[in-house]
């Protein structure tokens, strides 16, 4: 569990600021380390600070101030226990208690998590850029749209309001115009999860995905 610690003052530069994420940038890298960091209460003032007085293309510079933020320490006050280790993940929680199997509304359950899954990542989608498309921003769209509070896919205003631009993928994921699902990471993963486990069983290990043909394209059942 988590919770989000008092913003702080210091902020990173414009530079470092993005609406798509890419893993292999490490401006995006850092940008996302910081927030994370900060959402679970460590103290990465100094990383920032120095982030904002580095060349933001010093790749290596980046890197290692991504690093850095590995020994940040928690601010005063952090009242969760998060531990790492297993065995102390065990001991902080209480015992599950056992339940009875019954397989025979498996086929139901896992259909209505497959269709939710999808239905969800569609929902988000035309909004899926976080810098741009704020919590307030997406209210204000939705009541201008006259759809606050959102009870189905997000509606289309034509012409779209200033200030106001849906993802390109909007043509497949805003209302009235959802067939199917868009392409999308988190569906991908699911379906290389689903495919990994079906060929590997319960002997499946993370080594398994690698270098996988579905890894780059979960779609191909090759």
């Amino acid at each position: 569990m988590t919770r989000t610690s008092p913003r702080s003052a210091i902020e990173l530069d414009e530079a470092y600021r993005h609406s798509t994420q890419d893993a292999c940038r490490p401006r995006d890298l850092l940008a996302d380390e910081v927030a994370q960091r900060r959402e679970s209460g460590y103290d990465v003032d100094d990383v920032v600070c120095a982030a904002n007085a580095t060349d933001p293309d010093d790749r290596a510079a980046l890197l290692a101030l991504v690093d850095v933020m590995g020994d940040s320490t928690r601010l005063p006050g952090w009242a969760y226990e998060e531990p790492d280790a297993l065995e102390d993940i065990r001991a902080a929680v209480d015992p599950v208690p056992a339940l009875a199997a019954d397989s025979s509304g498996y086929p139901d359950q896992v259909h209505a998590g497959w269709l939710g899954r999808i239905a969800g990542c569609n929902l988000g989608k035309p909004v899926e850029e976080g810098d741009h498309w704020t919590a307030e921003r997406i209210r204000g769209y939705l009541v201008l749209a006259d759809a606050y509070p959102l009870t189905d896919y997000f509606p289309v205003l034509d012409p779209m309001p200033d200030g106001f631009e849906f993802v390109d993928n909007w043509p497949e994921t805003t209302r009235g115009r959802v067939n199917g699902s868009a392409r999308d990471g988190d569906i991908d993963y699911a379906i290389l999860a689903l495919h990994l486990l079906e060929t590997h069983g319960r002997a499946l290990r993370p080594e398994h995905s690698l270098g996988h043909p579905s890894t780059s394209d979960p779609t191909d059942r090759r």
